[in-house]
């Protein structure tokens, strides 16, 4: 009786030895996160695309910023960025370019792959910023301008550390709280709480409406867009908020870049890309692109 009760013991304690390994073999699986990246890109190629992963890793994302033109053509799906021009423009070395901000699962360490596909004309490059805080982090830069003959596609892969390196984090040339405040005056001047907006643009800025779906391309003046700026009777204002600004670092010193996303009831409505310019000791908005809409809800 007592061998029989051992044997009954030690084949329940391998039972729990083994399933405590299988439980800790678990644990060395790879660990992933939903984290926001900021992707530039911009090719004089006629097509180009960029994807992320083995397999599709985008949760969510939007189109922020495109080469304001007709003949610029933009796309994003849960895999992959598309940016497209006619191949006369390419061949006359044309540059188009494009700007995204997704949500895409990674792993918490070490790297993730990215591909780059073009047609064989010309190059694309593209820059990946990490958000962890209001300021992005960059990390890494990669240009495929080569050709690849034994692939259709003409691809080249790459990979992309999840985690930026230790230096790469540094102060911004600026005051965020002194070009945040002028974001918000224009948030004030929208919504028609204000109308102190003069201020906030040189001379010769340029504001660009989008929307890709409407294949709708407006230039104006910042002066011109406020003018006919009306206020739509079917759109709930009380709604319509913004997510905080965000801080794109630039590689001119005299330069930045801030985007914010509206929310209209909880849902991305519009994205705003804002680029100021420091003249003398004074910063001021050039270039301002508002995006209609979104991609990937």
């Amino acid at each position: 009786m007592k061998k029989i009760c051992l044997v009954i013991l030690v084949f329940f304690f391998l039972i729990l030895t083994l399933g405590c390994s299988t439980e800790g073999g678990g644990s060395d699986a790879t660990q992933t996160e939903e984290v926001l990246i900021y992707i530039e890109m911009e090719t004089t190629s006629d097509w180009t695309d960029l994807v992320i992963g083995d397999e599709p890793l985008i949760i969510r994302g939007m189109v922020t910023w495109y080469t304001p033109s007709h003949t610029c053509c933009t796309s994003l799906n849960e895999e992959r960025l598309s940016l497209q021009q006619p191949l006369a423009e390419a061949e006359a070395g044309e540059q188009v370019s494009m700007e995204v901000i997704v949500r895409v699962l990674l792993p918490t360490t070490g790297t993730f792959p990215v591909t780059i596909e073009r047609g064989h004309v010309g190059a694309t490059t593209a820059r990946f910023y990490r958000f962890d805080t209001e300021v992005a982090t960059p990390l890494g830069e990669i240009t495929w301008e080569g050709l690849n003959t034994e692939q259709q596609e003409n691809s080249e892969y790459y990979s992309i550390p999840v985690l930026p390196d230790a230096g790469s984090a540094s102060a911004l040339p600026y005051e965020q709280a002194a070009l945040e405040s002028m974001v918000d005056q224009w948030w004030e001047v929208i919504m028609g709480t204000s109308s102190d907006w003069q201020g906030l643009y040189w001379d010769d800025a340029e504001y660009v409406t989008l929307n890709p779906e409407d294949d709708l391309v407006i230039i104006e003046t910042p002066s011109e867009h406020l003018g006919v700026f009306e206020q739509d009777p079917e759109i709930d204002y009380s709604l319509l908020s913004h997510s905080p600004q965000a801080h794109i670092p630039c590689e001119e010193q005299t330069e930045a870049k801030i985007f914010i996303t509206e929310l209209f009831d909880d849902e991305d409505f519009s994205s705003t890309v804002f680029r100021f310019r420091k003249e003398g000791d004074e910063w001021r908005v050039y270039s301002q692109t508002w995006k209609i809409g979104f991609e990937l809800p």
